[in-house]
């Protein structure tokens, strides 16, 4: 996705992100994407969010929000490669 990872290089991970990745389920890493990746993901992600929800494919979960615990927000989204190009590729 990114021009980096064309290049073919790789980034290791340092110990530390390791065991917070085993503690939290995930690590932040700044910069990993490019402004314009962002923004790419981000409408990729949207349109997938606007997707109708049809028995058989995607699977969307919600749960409360944090900030307002009258709406629902969605939290997650699964087997929907299949049925999204550019989120599949």
């Amino acid at each position: 996705m990114s021009d980096a990872a064309t290049v073919n290089e790789t980034r290791h991970f340092s110990d530390n992100e390791r065991d917070r990745f085993r503690r939290d389920g995930f690590i932040f890493v700044p910069g990993l994407l490019s402004a314009g990746e962002m923004r790419r993901v981000t409408a990729w992600v949207d349109e997938l969010e606007s997707f109708a929800q049809v028995r058989g494919k995607s699977m969307f979960y919600y749960e409360d929000s944090v900030t307002d615990p009258a709406r629902r927000v969605l939290s997650r989204v699964e087997y929907f490669a299949d049925f999204h190009e550019q989120l599949g590729a």
